[in-house]
């Protein structure tokens, strides 16, 4: 008898050492700026934005992505300097795979206080639509309550997101958004503080930070440094957002494992790219509508986080005759025959970001 029990102990003790030997993987996306200018607010079915890319989006594990705009249902639609939506422009985004999403930009007061208020209002209403599969962080209902991330479980992984915005257009007087100027050395050191601490409760801990110089192509030296520290503070993947623009990313080793920093995944949809001509690839503006969806594979052994494959897939923005702006793939833009000079321009992008993406080396 005492033989069986000890084959039994022997086993079970064998079978939790190897779940504990497995490692749990997780397929995440990461998008640029999902902006609302007017020109994206008009169109007559949100859908029709997502329709390009959404087989990418519902198909992985987790899609993340920054709404720069607050979401204030009693409002009207507003465009730049001061945005504002109103649910159903979410609803499309949620509808096309998107769940994970940073509310902290320098947007995020651009219908005051009372408007970050609303926002959360809606958020939460969003979230119970979609069946609690909606996740966010950036702002808070309670100014008391210490910044802290969203815990969001999945495929057996315990994972923390926190958004974070570099500054506000609009100053608050309560601290409703969550903002860290990494040029505040006082701000930077609460948020090492914190990160040290609460970053150790997760098996993969995702840090959205939006600021920078915007149009930049490359991002400023002292932010550069400053998302490196992130990862010494505990972060797997710091995901950078303002500039509009494609900046680099790059997969750094920390203590034998992978992680990763997205300096800036630019713009996912905007109306910046209404002034580009077909005939001009090379503008800054037209900088505004590439960028790509960042597929990560993620996987946690042993409740550490490593970066095994970084998969960038080229978009582009596409102005329709009726004038709507979707995103669609590059290549099949580049591969297709399309009114005015729009075929060349986008032949020409493509060309452009192969040879960006050649520079970088961190993925395969």
């Amino acid at each position: 008898m005492k033989k069986t029990i000890y084959i039994i102990l022997y086993i079970s003790l064998i079978i939790v050492n190897i779940e504990a030997q497995t490692p749990n993987r997780l397929e995440c996306t990461f998008l640029g700026d999902i902006m609302a200018h007017n020109v994206n607010y008009r169109m007559k079915n949100y859908n029709h934005i997502y329709e390009g890319v959404k087989d990418i989006l519902l198909s992985d594990d987790l899609t993340f992505a920054n709404l720069e705009f607050p979401i204030v249902s009693d409002r009207p639609y507003s465009t730049y300097p001061q945005f504002n939506v109103q649910p159903p422009y979410v609803t499309a985004a949620i509808r096309a795979g998107i769940e994970v999403v940073s509310l902290a930009n320098n947007h995020s007061t651009d219908q005051a206080e009372e408007g970050v208020l609303k926002t959360l209002a809606s958020i939460l209403l969003l979230k119970d639509q979609a069946g609690g599969n909606l996740y966010y962080s950036g702002i808070r209902g309670n100014i008391n309550q210490s910044m802290s991330p969203v815990t969001i479980y999945k495929n057996g992984i315990k994972i923390g997101f926190l958004a974070i915005t570099q500054f506000l257009n609009i100053p608050q007087e309560h601290p409703f958004v969550y903002v860290v100027d990494y040029n505040n050395e006082k701000q930077v050191k609460e948020l090492k503080t914190l990160l040290l601490r609460i970053t150790p409760q997760y098996d993969l801990f995702i840090l959205s930070y939006h600021g920078g110089v915007e149009y930049a192509e490359q991002p400023d030296p002292k932010k550069a440094l400053f998302f490196k520290a992130l990862i010494g503070y505990g972060v797997d993947i710091v995901y950078g957002h303002h500039p509009h623009v494609l900046q680099p990313f790059e997969v750094v080793n920390y203590k034998n494992a992978q992680k990763l920093i997205i300096y800036s995944m630019g713009n996912f949809i905007s109306g910046q790219t209404w002034r580009v001509n077909p005939k001009d690839p090379y503008s800054t503006w037209a900088n505004t509508g590439d960028s790509v969806l960042l597929r990560v594979s993620i996987e946690v052994r042993n409740s550490e986080a490593h970066i095994r494959k970084v998969n960038p897939i080229p978009i582009s923005h596409y102005i329709k005759p009726n004038k709507d702006i979707v995103v669609q793939k590059l290549e099949s833009l580049a591969g297709k025959s399309l009114y005015s000079s729009w075929s060349n321009y986008y032949k020409i992008r493509l060309t452009m970001m192969q040879k960006f993406l050649q520079t970088l080396n961190c993925y395969n």
